[in-house]
């Protein structure tokens, strides 16, 4: 499986699918951030983050 199936079989794990809105609640040092999802918070390591791409509303 290559790194971004891999990223994207992760984050489909956790909840999230295309085109859901999510928002950033903090973002951490070396690009790690939590999200909010849903009802829930996530927090997302920087190597997975920097495939999530979002559109700013």
């Amino acid at each position: 499986m290559d790194f971004e199936a891999r990223n994207r079989f992760r984050l489909n794990e956790l909840g999230f699918r295309l085109h859901e809105p999510v928002r950033v609640i903090q973002k951490a040092m070396f690009g790690g951030c939590v999200v909010a999802h849903g009802g829930e918070r996530i927090a997302i390591d920087g190597s997975t983050a920097r495939h999530i791409f979002v559109t700013p509303r």
